[in-house]
Order: C-alpha cells, then sequence, then structure tokens
C-alpha cells in the first residue's frame, strides 16, 4: 500500500527501499506506527508526578511521522522544569524501544496549561 509520505509499506507495515534509480521512498505504515508511539508514550511517566504518563498530562502535544522516523513535540509544564532532560530521555528511549529513530522537540508556546490534562489524568491525580 502507500501512505502520507507516499512511499511503498509491506503489509507487516515494515519499510520498503526502493531500489537504485528510482525514487528514495523510504515509508512507515502511518496509521500502525502512530498508533504504537501513542501507546509507547503513555507508558512514560511524569518524573514528578509519577502517577500520570507525559500524555496524560498534556506534555506531548505532537507525534509526526517522516520517512527519517518520528518528532515528538513536548510542552512542559513550566520553563524552568527540572525533569526536562528526564522526559526527554524517557520519551526518546520509548519511541526507539519500537525500532524508530525519534527526536524530541520542545515549545514553550503556546504555554502548558492544566486544561491539557486529560479525563484520564485527572481520575488519577484526585486519588
Amino acid at each position: 500500500g502507500r501512505d502520507a509520505v507516499g512511499g511503498a509499506t509491506r503489509p507487516d507495515g515494515g519499510v520498503v527501499i526502493m531500489g537504485e534509480g528510482e525514487e528514495r521512498a523510504e515509508a512507515l505504515d502511518y496509521e500502525r506506527t502512530a498508533a504504537a508511539v501513542w501507546r509507547a508514550l503513555e507508558g512514560v511517566m511524569d518524573p514528578e508526578i509519577p502517577v500520570v504518563s507525559v500524555v496524560e498530562m498534556g506534555i506531548v502535544r505532537d507525534v509526526a511521522l517522516s520517512a527519517e522516523g518520528v518528532a515528538v513535540t513536548m510542552t512542559p509544564t513550566f520553563a524552568g522544569c527540572p525533569a526536562l532532560d528526564v522526559m526527554r530521555h524517557d520519551i526518546e528511549a520509548a519511541v526507539r524501544g519500537l525500532g524508530v529513530a525519534c527526536v524530541v522537540h520542545m515549545t514553550l508556546s503556546p504555554p502548558w496549561t492544566t486544561e491539557w490534562i486529560s479525563e484520564t489524568g485527572r481520575e488519577k491525580l484526585r486519588r
């Protein structure tokens, strides 16, 4: 089949590398890989509040896939958050554990807000 980045994928979701002379077309099975990345990130706990994941806290803002791998955009709960390096490392490790290259981008705009905490995250924080 074809995916969003225009390359072919094997039925098992793996990458097909086109032969020489053809366009370079390394492609990920976008939907399957995106779902796997989000599942992996659900397992990355907020180092300061380890009952909730970085996804439940709304810290992970975006997951973008390309032929090069995965780019995760995160917004820390505040600019001077001491756990930034730990979260970045844990996010990279979780995605790389899927066998996919990963880069983590940090953004402070818009600033994180408690409105981004998921309902599941809110329930866990109440306990």
